[in-house]
């Protein structure tokens, strides 16, 4: 295993960069098909010790180690995959570090590179190895000018930060942290935990690495969804293999109000459907604009502006979904377009006819970021025609003992009118009678629903499911029972409270509501 005889001249060029705690390497070839392992180690280990005989030991242990491996898996070594034995030398850009030694700066270090080939059945080494002397890096702090360039009117709900360094051979990140956790740990600390984030990234699969996380010469960082009022700090720092090299320098931003980028205006024509509904009629004067159309109770901005409102808005959106501002074509309009207040409105809402509401129409684009001017008007539901009571006629079927469902027929006398229809276990809050009046019941499940409301009309046949309850006497879970509600809701409350329970045992119903 341990060649004796001498080996021809290496076919590899070897190029190493040395770090403060390890190094970087390159390893090319002039011949096709080169594969090559490499270990290091402090010289002083090399002390007194003949270096060829040294390596070559080295290269026996590892011959051990990998015929240990491919019986392992039952394969002959050139079976086993080859990358996960050799290194392949086609130019790749590899760190290097060696947990066997504390490895620390101005430390004299050794490393061999050995060529290697796979034969038939087994790796044999295939020229002398290249030993290069090496000295692991001063750890330094330079001092360096870091440039920031940054608009302070940003056109959308983010920032970003350009960064110069006054030393273009000196390799730096650029942070955008928030300035309560600066305020809190100081900027060093900080900065530290960051690049300890940095190198979780570097080495993360699919990473590119350093050198996708630093810069020479230029940089910058981008913060998204951010916020009117949000106040940030921005480091540029000089950042080595996760080594801090240089003094951090750093710049406040308090993020201003959105400076649109379109003159956009709009024209809207609201028009009542019901009292829990309108139509849209929106008309940007861009007919190529994208747009959106918000809706909130007007008692939402007695501490705030309509801008703060949207702003923060936006923000939980974006952090909820950042897609949907490419994706979302029910709520995203672009040119003309006639709306339903509640079906075309991100969060929309069916109308109380006792509450004001403030329509806001504007420009939005593919993150999330506000691009015109907001347009508003207050939009209201109540009319001044006293409406007709709906009643109901519900009918129950097909109860099905082993299943726990039964069918309900539910027809109003008004085919245009909405109603809620709710089936839950008879113990839920929502269809207990007791200490509320019949009104309040249904208001709480208005109230409590807001933006999920569930509205039908027309003639409904619906098949339900039974709860189980448990039997304290059995001391198992068994058929239990269910309350039916019904009540017309368009904006209002247009119906008595209509309530019946279905027996999970026996199908029997009884009347809870109207008595």
């Amino acid at each position: 295993m341990t060649p004796v005889e001498a080996l021809p001249e290496s076919p590899l060029t070897v190029t190493i960069t040395p770090h403060h705690y390890n190094l970087e390497y390159t390893v090319t070839t002039t011949e096709d098909d080169t594969w090559f392992t490499v270990f290091g180690c402090p010289k002083s280990k090399l002390a007194g010790v003949d270096k060829r005989e040294w390596y070559m030991g080295y290269w026996a242990q590892f011959y051990e180690d990998v015929h240990a491996f491919a019986d392992f898996w039952e394969k002959t070594v050139p079976e086993v995959d080859k990358k996960s034995i050799l290194y392949h030398a086609d130019g790749a850009r590899t760190e290097w570090w060696d947990q066997d030694y504390q490895i620390t700066p101005e430390m004299d270090m050794v490393f061999i590179v050995i060529p290697a080939k796979y034969t038939e059945d087994d790796i044999v080494i295939a020229a002398e190895p290249t030993v290069i002397e090496w000295r692991t890096k001063k750890l330094e702090v330079a001092q360096v000018d870091y440039t920031f360039t940054y608009d302070p009117a940003p056109t959308s709900n983010k920032v970003e930060v350009g960064v110069k360094s006054s030393d273009p051979t000196i390799p730096f990140a650029v942070a955008i942290f928030n300035k309560s956790e600066v305020d809190q740990n100081g900027i060093e600390n900080t900065v530290r935990l960051h690049l300890a984030t940095l190198e979780q990234l570097a080495y993360s699969n699919g990473s590119g690495g350093w050198p996708s996380l630093t810069n020479f010469g230029e940089g910058s960082a981008r913060r998204s969804n951010i916020d009117v009022g949000d106040q940030f700090v921005v480091a540029a720092f000089g950042c080595e293999i996760g080594q801090l090299v240089t003094n951090i320098q750093t710049f406040d931003i308090t993020v201003p109000p959105v400076s649109p980028t379109s003159n956009a205006t709009f024209d809207v024509a609201a028009t009542r459907l019901s009292g829990a509904e309108m139509s849209l009629d929106v008309k940007p004067s861009d007919k190529s604009l994208r747009w959106i159309a918000l809706i909130e109770e007007e008692t939402a901005f007695a501490s705030t502006t309509t801008e703060m409102w949207i702003a923060r808005k936006l923000q939980f959106l974006t952090r909820m979904n950042g897609n949907r501002w490419t994706t979302d074509t029910d709520h995203i309009q672009t040119g003309d377009a006639v709306i339903n207040s509640h079906d075309n409105v991100i969060d929309g809402v069916y109308f109380d006819t006792k509450k004001e509401y403030r329509l806001m129409v504007f420009g939005i684009d593919e993150e999330g970021g506000r691009t015109t001017n907001v347009y508003t008007q207050t939009l209201s539901t109540k009319s001044s025609e006293a409406p007709d009571e709906v009643t109901f006629d519900i009918k129950i079927s097909d109860f099905d003992e082993d299943l726990q469902q039964y069918t309900a027929t539910i027809t109003p006398s008004d085919n245009n009118v909405k109603y809620v229809i709710n089936n839950v276990s008879a113990d839920n809050y929502y269809v207990k009678t007791n200490g509320r009046t019949d009104e309040q019941i249904m208001q709480d499940f208005v109230d409590v629903n807001g933006t999920y409301l569930t509205l039908c009309s027309g003639k409904q046949t619906k098949k339900f499911s039974i709860s189980s309850a448990f039997d304290s006497d059995a001391g198992a879970w068994g058929p239990g029972k269910n309350r039916l509600m019904v009540f017309a809701y368009d904006g209002e409350i247009l119906s008595k409270l209509y309530m019946l329970e279905i027996n999970g045992v026996n199908g029997e119903v009884t009347v809870i509501r109207p008595e």
